[in-house]
């Protein structure tokens, strides 16, 4: 509530960490990204770059949340943070100031007063033109071939309603949720975003369906990750924890895969051996679906959340269209490259380009 206030009172955009993803409302029209720098869309980097100063309240600026490092707030910098060992370790601070979260922005509330700036209309319009515009290309990609990321986690979010919870693990499932989910309320996603640690999606989605019983939970596991701990539904089908899962199958590590080629234009050791996850399931003794395009996505979603609706977990085997890089992955590339000497530089783009025109 405090940075919705404080939002409004400035007429402010608000970008959010990965893990502060629902912490303000993504329907709200400050709502900019998750994120602002290189491994966000141009929109949101133009947007921010006009700003005089930057708010960073409970933020860490880790590795991942800055896309390696690849973010530069925009004017002097104020952060604050509980941890006073935060402040400035990675990036350097004008002010810090040591407090916790919800005490300082009611204190400086309180000091601003409650006259409003008036709402920005050119603000609010360049924001909401943004995100039209990414939304239009992402759904240009729907009906061609397999499930298109960006129409299979928006009609999630309409069959399973708004207080669902969704899971994701190291990879592509993370920053496709990230990128296309509009959450508005905190404690609805949660994703291994500091040690990237493949194979959280299904324990973690086992977890959430026990503190949340009555929320729907899904689970977005990659389907090399899936080999790592996707036997725990053998626990939830015992206890009668009705998650789903929603396995997205490419055959591929794709996460490792997209800066292999985007970076040396080659992929190695990043192969996933096929599986039948029909006979997983039924080895688990519980239901699974098949979803192989995007005209099948509601009516298999739908049929998910009846049958985990009784109790029992659900695999879903997603042919996912991983062809689309996110935002993220572009801009890790770039965050890495230019940070190299110019030398460097010549060098890399040389091999890559190279390695394109000989295959």
């Amino acid at each position: 509530r405090e940075v919705r206030a404080l939002a409004e009172l400035l007429e402010a955009p608000v970008s959010t960490t990965f893990q502060g993803k629902g912490g303000f409302p993504e329907s709200h029209p400050l709502f900019l990204w998750p994120g602002f720098g290189a491994a966000a869309p141009p929109f949101a980097r133009e947007v921010a770059a006009s700003c005089a100063l930057t708010l960073a309240v409970g933020c860490r600026f880790g590795e991942v949340g800055t896309a390696s490092y690849g973010l530069e707030p925009p004017g002097p910098l104020v952060h604050v943070d509980i941890d006073p060992d935060a402040l400035g370790r990675n990036y350097p601070a004008d002010v810090a100031i040591a407090a916790d979260a919800r005490t300082f922005l009611r204190a400086l509330l309180a000091r601003l007063g409650g006259s409003k700036r008036g709402e920005d209309g050119d603000l609010r319009g360049r924001i909401r033109k943004g995100h039209e515009g990414v939304w239009a290309s992402w759904m240009a990609d729907v009906g061609k071939g397999r499930v298109t990321p960006s129409h299979l986690l928006r009609t999630a979010q309409r069959v399973f309603g708004p207080d669902t919870v969704f899971t994701t693990d190291s990879g592509n499932g993370t920053f496709l949720a990230m990128e296309c989910l509009r959450l508005e309320q905190p404690g609805r996603f949660l994703a291994p975003v500091d040690y990237s640690c493949m194979g959280y999606a299904v324990p973690a989605a086992i977890g959430a369906k026990l503190a949340r019983p009555d929320a729907p939970v899904v689970a977005l596991a990659g389907d090399g990750a899936f080999l790592m701990t996707g036997l725990e539904l053998l626990t939830a089908a015992k206890e009668g924890i009705g998650v789903v899962t929603l396995v997205l199958r490419d055959c591929e590590l794709a996460q490792i895969a997209q800066f292999q080629a985007t970076a040396m234009n080659r992929k190695t050791a990043s192969r996933v051996h096929d599986y039948d996850v029909a006979g997983l399931a039924s080895g688990l003794r519980i239901p699974s679906l098949a979803l192989e395009r995007d005209d099948e996505v509601e009516e298999v979603l739908s049929e998910a959340l009846r049958l985990a609706a009784a109790g029992t977990p659900v695999l879903v085997d997603v042919a996912i269209d991983y062809s689309r890089k996110t935002f993220f992955t572009q801009g890790v590339v770039k965050a890495n490259l230019h940070r190299l000497p110019l030398k460097d530089q010549i060098r890399f783009v040389g091999r890559a380009l190279l390695r394109k025109l000989t295959g």
